[in-house]
């Protein structure tokens, strides 16, 4: 399938032969962790692990709006 406004292909066929193994893998560690572990642990720490990341998702959309916002701010000074 063609992407529709490129001269290319809709999947990148390099990007699944790099990912495709380390998604089995992990999904073959998930299914055993799951086994192993009790729900609250699990629970716990996909919760944790929810967190972490909206932290991280946070203080990287802070990062870029201030970056953002500076520029435009300097713009604006520069126009008269």
């Amino acid at each position: 399938m063609k992407h529709p406004s490129k001269d290319a292909k809709t999947i990148d066929y390099g990007i699944v032969m790099v990912m495709f193994p380390m998604v089995l893998l992990g999904s073959l560690l998930g299914v055993q962790i799951n086994v192993i572990l009790p729900e609250s642990v699990l629970l716990g720490g996909l919760t944790l692990i929810l967190v972490f990341l909206s932290f991280k998702s946070t203080m990287q959309l802070l990062k870029i709006w201030r970056k953002e916002s500076t520029k435009i701010a300097d713009h604006t000074e520069e126009d008269p």
